[in-house]
């Protein structure tokens, strides 16, 4: 062994010295050590909303800014189903993430300013937090996948395809992914898990996909098909999760929530099920899990068997305890995790005994509020929990709280504009999200501070240039008597056909282009003048081949002729919406010719061609669909057969369209309405004091 180097006595005291300062300082700064990232939501794969860091004690505004509204998923009335009402950002290093459901996009933005870094765009809504790590970020999209994006740049590193295809249907109005990934990835030990599909009948799949490469791990695509009992009375048919909201990993477990019902648990190392039962409780796109429990809506479940075992008012869950605000007594609460289980026998309504499993609460201490502003406890940094309620956000320091039974003042506290959406504890800030789409950064006081800097939102620019693609547009649709619906624009080109459709018309743009360059920079324009979103939106392909639902567009447009052959035409006609699906493009004469000729020639059926201003061609999907047939009575037709005469409904049976108005003032099933009848390809709703049209081929409100 070599000998050790020979230290004079007074450097080794200097180097001993340094060594302590080195010591002192590290451990100073790990006992006022500030939050750092905020990495998925709700802070971990346990969603518990709570890290152990802290942040400055005084706080002001250094920005604000307001965000696109949101474009929900599922109606208010669905309480167990407003996971993307709000905006969910999530914090890595100096920048904040947010998802949008309004433009597709991904927005990177930088938490001292607030100033936008760079956005990048999916090909649907995205409705979820992203997840971030080691400078990656990973998000999922209702277009079906989950992509991995640089955090510094925004590019993209790979994607995976969630559902079996790239086949697409309409889905809240938006052209997405027949399964879309609404199983928020969660990120433990490496692997990213994330699930797609919301229709087990269509298959649901869920996946565990390494973080690094992108390849997936393994893949559970077999349980949308179980055979199981069912709520209201335990009928067995099939069905099984239909993943909405986040994922969690507790140990070795992956819980999935299922939107209105109970989570399913699946082993995280091999995919397999470990259970899933239906219940009538327990329902929720918010899952969170501790110990040896996990918790979904109001209610506490043991994590080994999924068995009930109570309420649970736990909001942010910390360790061994969870804290909460109870309305009743006013005050901020902690309870212990490690509470009792009883069980207790007793009669049901039908004079049987039972046995009741049930969690007894242990009470450590409770904060009695001054005040009644605050409404929710929404996330816990260091030894400080942070809540909030209508127009109003506070900070109050747990450890004063041990042990009194006075009330308590907030340690720090801000008005705001809204109600709080939810509150992010990270950088050494703060940061408030509302529900009327406001975020606010809170952080310490700057030197020579000026005003908070406001970001307001992009108001939608109007078109004020003038040429010939302004008349044109005025033309086709004074003759043609099209302004709304969806319309499919084949290529984007110069753009000024898609600006008239914008201005003139409103109908629902959907813009296919192959040059993913055109693509990037025809989504940034739209975004930037406050379009993108619901009424255009546009997708990277083919059109010859692009996966287009059948009889979705009222109109088929381009700036140019398209191709001149049969397969070509016929792929496209599909998309045409029975009653008069309209497609127009320019020609000359010759070329108009050549396209009756292929029409005749091709496949398509009930195809009429026709000439508009010696300009252009039409091709007319002329009434109904050869082999359908209306359902125009409460029991089929005027002789109550209750028989159809459609020859096209054959199994099986895929998803054409879901979303639409809301059915709020429609009898439910129990209220044994009458019966949805289709005439000339519309669907009419009666409800009590409503009388509804809407366009069967696509959910559009006529």
């Amino acid at each position: 062994m070599a000998a050790l180097p020979h230290i004079p006595l007074e450097r080794f005291s200097m180097v001993a010295f340094r060594l302590l300062l080195t010591f002192l300082f590290a451990t100073l700064s790990f006992q006022v050590s500030y939050a750092g990232d905020w990495q998925m939501w709700r802070y971990d794969a346990l969603r518990g909303a709570s890290t152990p860091s802290g942040i400055s004690e005084d706080l002001q505004l250094l920005w604000k800014r307001e965000m696109p509204p949101t474009r929900p998923a599922w109606p208010k009335s669905q309480k167990k189903l407003q996971f993307d009402r709000g905006y969910q950002p999530i914090v890595m290093g100096n920048q904040l993430f947010a998802g949008s459901s309004y433009d597709d996009s991904l927005t990177a933005y930088s938490t001292e300013t607030g100033e936008q870094k760079w956005k990048f765009f999916a090909e649907a809504p995205i409705r979820f937090a992203p997840v971030a790590n080691k400078g990656r970020l990973y998000v999922a999209s209702d277009d079906g996948f989950l992509y991995c994006l640089n955090a510094i740049t925004g590019k993209e590193i790979w994607k995976v395809r969630g559902g079996p295809s790239d086949r697409k249907i309409l889905g809240n109005g938006r052209l997405i992914s027949t399964w879309p990934a609404r199983g928020a990835p969660v990120l433990s030990e490496g692997v990213v898990y994330f699930a797609a599909s919301i229709w087990p009948s269509m298959g649901t799949f869920i996946h565990a996909v390494d973080a690094q490469s992108g390849k997936i791990i393994w893949t559970n695509s077999k349980t949308g098909s179980q055979f199981i009992k069912h709520p209201h009375g335990g009928a067995i048919s099939f069905g099984s999760i239909a993943p909405q909201g986040y994922l969690v990993v507790n140990g070795d477990n992956l819980i999935v929530p299922g939107g209105r019902s109970k989570p399913a648990v699946f082993n995280k190392k091999t995919g397999e099920l470990i259970y899933f039962q239906y219940e009538n409780r327990g329902g929720g796109t918010e899952v969170v899990s501790t110990g040896q429990y996990f918790f979904a809506g109001n209610d506490r479940f043991l994590l080994k068997d999924g068995m009930y075992i109570g309420h649970n008012q736990g909001e942010v869950f910390s360790k061994e305890v969870e804290y909460s605000y109870d309305r009743r007594s006013k005050a901020i609460r902690c309870d212990s995790l490690n509470g009792s289980i009883v069980r207790k026998k007793r009669k049901d309504r039908r004079g049987r005994m039972r046995t009741e499993v049930r969690f007894q609460i242990k009470k450590q201490w409770s904060i009695l509020l001054p005040h009644t502003k605050i409404k929710h406890v929404y996330a816990k940094a260091g030894s400080r929990l942070f809540a909030g309620g209508d127009s109003f956000v506070a900070a109050f320091e747990t450890n004063i709280a041990i042990g009194t039974k006075k009330e308590i003042a907030p340690q720090w506290s801000a008005q705001i504009k809204g109600n709080v959406w939810n509150m992010i504890p990270a950088d050494n800030k703060l940061f408030v999200v509302t529900d009327n789409h406001f975020i606010y950064c809170f952080g310490k006081p700057k030197a020579n501070a000026k005003q908070p800097t406001e970001y307001q939102r992009i108001s939608k620019t109007k078109n004020i240039i003038k040429d010939q693609w302004t008349e044109t547009v005025s033309a086709i649709k004074k003759s043609l008597k099209i302004s709304e619906g969806y319309a499919v624009v084949l290529g984007v080109h110069s753009g000024r056909l898609i600006d008239e459709l914008l201005e003139q018309t409103q109908l629902r743009l959907i813009v296919i282009e192959s040059d993913k360059q055109k693509v990037n920079q025809f989504r940034t324009r739209m975004a930037a003048e406050g379009n993108y979103g619901e009424r255009v939106s546009a997708y990277a392909g083919d059109a010859k081949n692009f996966s287009l639902p059948p009889y979705l567009a009222n109109l088929i447009i381009s700036e140019v002729p398209p191709h001149a052959e049969e397969k070509s035409i016929e792929h496209l006609y599909r998309s045409l919406r029975p009653y008069g699906g309209l497609f127009c493009f320019p020609t000359s004469e010759k070329e108009h010719h050549n396209y009756q000729k292929v029409v005749e020639k091709s496949d398509v059926k009930k195809a009429s061609v026709s000439r508009l201003q010696n300009r252009f061609t039409v091709i007319t999907r002329v009434g109904q669909l050869p082999g359908a047939a209306d359902w125009n009575a409460q029991y089929a037709d005027a002789a109550n057969t209750i028989v159809s005469q459609d020859k096209l409904v054959r199994a099986p049976l895929g998803v054409l369209w879901f979303g639409g108005p809301s059915n709020d003032k429609i009898l439910p099933r129990h209220g044994h309405g009458p019966s949805p009848q289709v005439a000339g390809g519309r669907l009419i709703i009666e409800g009590a004091d409503i009388l509804r049209a809407v366009d069967v081929y696509t959910g559009r409100l006529l």
